[in-house]
């Protein structure tokens, strides 16, 4: 394939893993993979190339293999604390229904600053899959200060304070807190970032 000609002669596995991010932020996640999955073979002590090859297979929905790399990539850090892998394999878990692990994995680092807004908006979506409200609200309103208006968000996009007041709207509105629920609206359209998505899984890519 084309991708497969772009990395053909490239041996290096930083240049590799460069490339990869590359494919991933421009979403080409097929290619992204192949590059991630040429560092594996080339250097089978790369911690990292396993957790991106894993999250690159979530987009092309190969859940098991990204499930398999996942836990090849616990073993490098041998259950050590390593933030993206946790976040990551929260969001498989969620992709795969399986809340109880999904929820494991985001509490390991939902004190994780650079994620923390991210964590606390997943699993806001996960309370609200299994109508623990209140817990989602709780969520929600953790998410709102730690939010600095550059975390990476469930579609690649950035998670904007506006999305978690949006959220938060809904939320109350599915409490039948009417009152509450339009403060939130209001505040999502008062706060300084415009971007609202419409509601994402905890897994959604």
């Amino acid at each position: 394939g084309e991708e497969e000609d772009s990395l053909a002669g490239v041996t290096d596995p930083q240049q590799l893993m460069s490339l990869g991010a590359s494919y991933k932020k421009e979403r080409r996640f097929k290619e992204a993979a192949s590059a991630y999955e040429k560092v594996g073979e080339i250097d089978k002590k790369n911690p990292d190339a396993p957790i991106q090859l894993a999250m690159c297979l979530m987009h092309t929905g190969e859940m098991e293999r990204a499930d398999t790399m996942f836990q090849k990539a616990l073993e490098f850090y041998d259950n050590v604390s390593k933030p993206e892998l946790w976040h990551a394999l929260g969001q498989l878990y969620a992709l795969q229904e399986k809340g109880t692990q999904a929820e494991e994995s985001f509490n390991q680092v939902q004190e994780t600053p650079h994620l923390a807004a991210d964590v606390h908006f997943r699993m806001a979506v996960l309370s609200c899959a299994t109508s623990n409200f209140d817990k989602a609200v709780d969520h929600l309103k953790r998410a709102i200060p730690a939010c600095d208006g550059n975390e990476e968000g469930a579609d690649g996009q950035e998670l904007t304070a506006a999305d978690i007041w949006f959220e938060l709207g809904d939320v109350y509105t599915l409490k039948g807190e009417e009152d509450e629920a339009e403060l939130a609206y209001e505040n999502s359209c008062r706060s300084p970032t415009s971007h609202v998505r419409p509601t994402a899984r905890a897994g959604a890519p």
